[in-house]
């Protein structure tokens, strides 16, 4: 309970769920609560509420599949595996892509008004080697960097990055 207010949260990868139960019984005011995690695999699908999601996702599905960048050789193989512990192809990859954006309204070529980017590990998250020849889609956008990931500009001094 948080400021007076419960909070449960299952995950993000829909692997576990939670079972809430409000009880409200004659004669008290306040309710009896009950929660639960449980693993989603011990129940099976519902067909009908499978065919319901797949429709409502089939509208996403080229969208998600669109090619939004080709990979270039230098980052070959491209891979996200284990990129908490080790610095990973990925990484290099979509923060060039981030600065090289950042970077493309600058009146003079010579003068980059970003000279890097910085990120905690833990906000790339595929955990995948992508096929030789691949192309990189919104899904592995998606399914690289957390949807909360905010991209700060801030100016700080060579000096201070290299303590």
């Amino acid at each position: 309970v948080f400021h007076g207010t419960r909070l449960l949260k299952a995950g993000s990868d829909a692997d576990k769920a939670v079972i809430l139960d409000v009880i409200y019984e004659e004669g008290f005011n306040e309710p009896k609560i009950q929660a639960e995690h449980v693993e989603v695999k011990k129940w099976k699908e519902n067909k009908k509420l499978r065919e319901i999601a797949d429709k409502a996702l089939s509208v996403l599905g080229k969208l998600e599949n669109t090619e939004i960048a080709k990979i270039p050789q230098r980052y070959r193989p491209l891979s996200s595996v284990d990129a908490r512990s080790q610095d990973e192809t990925v990484s290099h990859f979509l923060f060039s892509e981030l600065k090289n954006a950042l970077n493309s309204r600058d009146t003079d070529a010579n003068v980059p008004s970003v000279d890097a980017v910085f990120i905690s590990g833990g906000n790339i998250r595929g955990g995948k080697v992508y096929p030789e020849g691949c192309t990189f889609s919104l899904k592995d956008l998606k399914d690289e960097l957390q949807e909360t990931l905010e991209t700060v500009i801030v100016s700080i001094p060579g000096e201070v990055i290299a303590k």
